[in-house]
C-alpha cells in the first residue's frame, strides 16, 4: 500500500465510526432510547433520563474527537502512531463515563 491508500483507509475507518458514534451518541441521548444500553437496569437507577444523557453525550464526544483526530491526521499534525495511540486512548471516553454514572445513578 503506498502512503496516500493507507490515509484514505485511516480516514473512510475513523470517520464511519465517528458517524456512527455521533448518531447512537444522539438517539440515546436526545431520543433516550434507553434500549440500546445493554448490561443497565433502569428500574433500579435514581434519575434513569440523566444516566442515558450522560450516556449519549460521552458517545456524541467521543464522535467528534474522532472528527477532530481524523483532520489533524489529514493536515499532517499526528503521525499515524500518534493517530492509533490517540483512538485507542479515546475509545475509553464512554466506558468511563457509563461506570461513573451508573455509580452515581445507583
Amino acid at each position: 500500500m503506498n502512503p496516500n491508500e493507507v490515509l484514505i483507509f485511516c480516514l473512510a475507518i475513523s470517520l464511519s465510526s465517528a458517524l456512527l458514534l455521533v448518531f447512537l451518541g444522539y438517539q440515546i441521548a436526545v431520543k433516550q432510547k434507553q434500549h440500546w444500553i445493554n448490561g443497565v437496569d433502569f428500574s433500579k437507577l435514581s434519575n434513569p433520563a440523566e444516566f442515558t444523557k450522560a450516556i449519549g453525550r460521552s458517545l456524541i464526544n467521543t464522535g467528534v474527537i474522532f472528527c477532530i483526530l481524523s483532520l489533524l491526521l489529514y493536515i499532517n499534525v499526528v503521525g499515524y502512531l500518534a493517530f492509533a495511540l490517540i483512538l485507542t486512548v479515546v475509545s475509553f471516553l464512554p466506558l468511563v463515563v457509563f461506570i461513573k454514572a451508573q455509580k452515581k445513578y445507583s
